[in-house]
């Protein structure tokens, strides 16, 4: 559980949290020390640009530590879905972003561990069944929404459209 005063106390810093209405959390850690350590592992600064890539630090972790990044990256910047012209029955899995570059390394990433991954226009997407079970046994999710479309597609063998 999140405790601001048991941070402060413990590492010096004074973050605050804002919840939103739609399940969201903005986290503000005010520390030149956070900032700096951040941009050395290759975030930038400020608003992220359109030509954002993850560097080789990040590239070079373990695939487990991968694999939190893309949950991270599924729960945050994507979806699961199903085309209606495809009756709903294979679903595909989503993330979007604007960064070619992250498209690019994501895809890599993903087809270096097996997915059949491809980009569309701003998103990386892994269509079919089995890719699908396949991600969510290695990679998974902790957004209940998506969550809930996983089960929907387990229990009915479809995803439909809506929330």
């Amino acid at each position: 559980l999140w405790s601001s005063t048991g941070t402060r106390s413990v590492i010096g810093l004074n973050p605050s949290i804002k919840l939103g209405k739609d399940n969201s959390a903005i986290l503000t850690i005010k520390s030149r020390f956070v900032h700096e350590w951040l941009i050395s592992l290759g975030f930038p600064s400020g608003k992220k640009p359109r030509t954002y890539k993850f560097s080789q630090e990040i590239l070079c972790l373990p695939e487990e530590n991968i694999n939190l990044i893309l949950r991270g990256l599924l729960d945050t910047d994507g979806h699961i879905n199903a085309r209606k012209d495809e009756n709903y029955k294979y679903p595909y899995v989503t993330i979007t972003t604007y960064c070619q570059h992250l498209r690019k390394q994501i895809k890599q990433i993903l087809n270096d561990q097996g997915f059949p991954a491809f980009i569309h226009s701003e998103a990386v997407s892994v269509r079919g069944i089995a890719n699908t079970h396949t991600w969510f046994r290695i990679i998974g999710s902790d957004n209940p929404r998506i969550l809930n479309k996983y089960n929907e597609f387990c229990v009915t063998g479809k995803i439909l459209p809506g929330p």
